[in-house]
């Protein structure tokens, strides 16, 4: 990661003023700024009295002799759901994340937001289905429904597998479907239509966290 410049206020509190430090001695243009000036640049009402503009992570995806753990995000829209799924796999210990075209960007400050450096350590892909990545191909995918023809515990996680949330209202695409060899459900212990899409992705990512300790 390639960070262009800090901005910070220098009467924030300690916490800011030693990321200042240390940014200033690894080479980074740091500059001290007026909090007036922070606010008009930060994209939040209440900065915290710093703010990085750095390049995005190019980050290739990495498995080695590890058995493949992937999560696509299919037309996600929105901001939170995006970042929640994006934290979540990478504390769940997947490999990456695929995007398909109409989901969120997953820079957009909000998503950048919810995924609370994550995007620094999860490698993130735009996915086309006509041409999946190799890593994918290796995979068994499956599609997270409502009702979905299996139970999310009882899939074997383990092996090189791949998870796909869907569109909050629609679920997944078509071509999220055709390409899945099964799909998944979370049941609920009340007459719940659903979990949101963040939640549900979560839950599911946990448990083939689980499977892998156990394993």
């Amino acid at each position: 990661m390639n960070t262009r410049v800090v901005l910070y206020v220098p009467d924030a509190d300690e916490d800011v003023s030693g990321l200042a430090r240390t940014s200033r001695s690894r080479g980074v243009h740091t500059l001290s700024v007026t909090r007036e000036l922070l606010e008009r640049a930060a994209d939040t009402e209440s900065p915290q009295g710093i703010l990085a503009i750095s390049d995005f992570p190019d980050l290739d995806v990495s498995v080695g002799d590890t058995s493949p753990l992937l999560l696509i995000a299919d037309q996600i829209r929105d901001p939170g759901n995006l970042g929640t799924l994006i934290r979540s796999a990478h504390g769940a210990g997947a490999h990456a994340m695929l995007v398909t075209p109409g989901t969120v960007d997953p820079y957009s400050p909000k998503v950048v937001r919810a995924g609370m450096g994550s995007h620094f350590q999860l490698p993130i892909q735009v996915l086309d289905w006509s041409h999946p990545p190799t890593v994918l191909t290796s995979c068994t995918t499956y599609a997270a429904v409502a009702n979905g023809n299996l139970r999310y515990d009882d899939v074997d996680w383990s092996s090189p597998t791949a998870l796909i949330v869907g569109n909050e209202t629609n679920g997944p695409s078509d071509a999220a479907l055709g390409y899945a060899f099964d799909t998944v459900g979370i049941p609920l212990a009340v007459t719940l239509e659903s979990l949101n899409a963040g939640v549900a992705g979560s839950v599911i990512l946990f448990e083939a966290a689980r499977q892998r300790r156990k394993g």
